[in-house]
């Protein structure tokens, strides 16, 4: 298990201004990115970048929802609701009730499988990487441990495995990349 603090992410500007991502961990293969776990702070209402041959899910772990104009639709993604859509997508995003957080998995849909869970506290469960599954576990509110490993707000464990404990009123999300096999 790796442990990566918020405080240690380091926050890189985005092109148009309008926030910036902090880089939690990515992988690739010889075909290019598998998948990029990442948080965003969105400061003002503008287009996010786009991902072309990826996959997104897009999960408000502020207090504040994200409204996302997507082609034919908006759709307004609540606190803790994670919502996949397609990297392709020419996609912009409105903060109705101010600047927002954002945990983003983006992935090769192709090479890779990914899911996000939101677990609350009081929780106790065994977690686990089988095969090649890898779990992260990200601290959204309170504290958290994985195998005694305390996690506050904005920190998570990568390589996941073991107890997770979360107090009642603690939040979490659980995050799951599936490698796929190529072929």
């Amino acid at each position: 298990m790796r442990v990566r603090p918020f405080a240690g992410l380091a926050a890189t500007p985005w092109k148009n201004g309008g926030g910036t991502t902090r880089e939690i961990a990515s992988a690739s293969d010889n075909c290019g990115l598998l998948w990029r776990l990442s948080l965003a702070e969105i400061a003002r209402d503008g287009p996010f970048s786009a991902f072309p041959g990826l996959a997104r899910i897009f999960t408000p772990v502020g207090q504040a929802p994200v409204l996302l104009d997507l082609p034919g639709a908006s759709h307004l993604v609540g606190r803790l609701e994670p919502f996949a859509f397609d990297g392709d997508l020419a996609v912009g995003a409105r903060l109705p009730a101010g600047p927002a957080r954002a945990l983003n998995v983006i992935h090769r849909a192709t090479a890779c499988a990914a899911s996000v869970t939101i677990l609350r506290g009081p929780l106790r469960q065994r977690i686990g990487a089988s095969g090649d599954t890898t779990f992260a576990v990200h601290g959204i509110s309170g504290v958290l441990t994985l195998d005694g490993t305390p996690l506050g707000r904005g920190d998570t464990a990568l390589e996941a495995g073991g107890v997770l404990e979360l107090p009642d009123g603690t939040e979490a999300a659980l995050v799951c990349l599936e490698t796929r096999p190529s072929g």
